[in-house]
C-alpha cells in the first residue's frame, strides 16, 4: 500500500526550515509537496505542481503570504488552494474558481512540520514524547523511513547511517550515553581516513 493512502502523519521538515520567505520542496510517497508559511505564519502544504503548465510551485517565491508560480505567475492560498491571481487577467476578469492546487492537512509541534496526505481526521495526532527529555532538534536530512523508526534511531541508533568526509568513525562507544536538559550525548572513537580512501560508515 502507498503511504499516502494510509492516515498517518509523515514529519517532514524542521519548524525552522519552514518559512514564508521560499518554498520548499518535499516528498512523501507519490506525493510531491512545496511547503511554506503563509501570512499568518501558519505552515501550509500543496501540491507541488502548478495547474496551468505543471511547473514546481517550489520553484517560486511567496508574494504577500501566497505562493507564486516560477513560470506564468500564477498565486495560490496555501489553506483553500483557490487560485488568487494570474497577472495576464484583464482588470475586468475574475480567476475560475476552479483554477485551484491540492492542499494537505498540517500539524505543528515539537520542532516538526508533519503532513497527513490522506483523511487527516482518521490519523491519530502525532504525540513525539520528548519533553522529559526536551530535545532541541536541528539540521536536517531526509529518510524513508516511519515516524516510529525515525524516533527509535534518534534515541538509541541502530537504524541510522551517517558518514563524514574524510573521518572513520570506529565501532565502540565510549562510556555510556549521557542525558541532560536539552540533549542526549553520545561519545565514539574517530580517526582521519587515509588519502584517497572513502570514509567508513558507521553506525550512529
Amino acid at each position: 500500500m502507498s503511504i499516502t493512502a494510509e492516515p498517518i502523519w509523515w514529519p517532514l521538515a524542521l519548524s525552522t526550515e519552514v518559512n514564508a520567505t521560499a518554498p520548499i520542496a518535499r516528498t512523501c510517497g507519490e506525493a510531491e509537496l512545496a511547503l511554506f508559511r503563509d501570512g499568518d505564519g501558519k505552515a501550509c502544504a500543496v501540491e507541488d505542481r502548478c495547474p496551468h503548465r505543471r511547473a514546481p510551485l517550489s520553484l517560486g517565491k511567496m508574494i504577500d503570504g501566497d505562493i507564486r508560480c516560477p513560470y506564468h505567475g500564477w498565486t495560490f492560498n496555501g489553506t483553500s488552494g483557490a487560485c488568487v491571481a494570474i497577472p495576464n487577467l484583464r482588470p475586468d476578469e475574475a480567476v475560475p474558481p476552479r483554477y485551484r492546487i491540492e492542499t494537505y492537512s498540517v500539524h505543528e509541534a515539537d520542532g516538526l512540520v508533519s503532513v497527513c496526505i490522506a483523511d487527516a481526521e482518521a490519523a491519530t495526532p502525532p504525540e513525539y514524547e520528548t519533553p522529559e527529555i526536551g530535545w532541541t532538534l536541528s539540521g536536517s536530512c531526509q529518510l524513508a523511513t516511519g515516524l516510529e523508526t525515525w524516533r527509535q534511531a534518534l534515541s538509541d541508533g541502530p537504524q541510522t547511517l551517517f558518514s563524514l568526509h574524510g573521518i572513520g568513525i570506529t565501532s565502540f562507544y565510549l562510556g555510556d550515553p549521557v542525558i541532560t536538559p536539552s540533549h542526549i550525548i553520545t561519545e565514539r572513537g574517530a580517526a582521519f581516513t587515509a588519502k584517497g580512501r572513502e570514509p567508513s560508515r558507521a553506525l550512529a
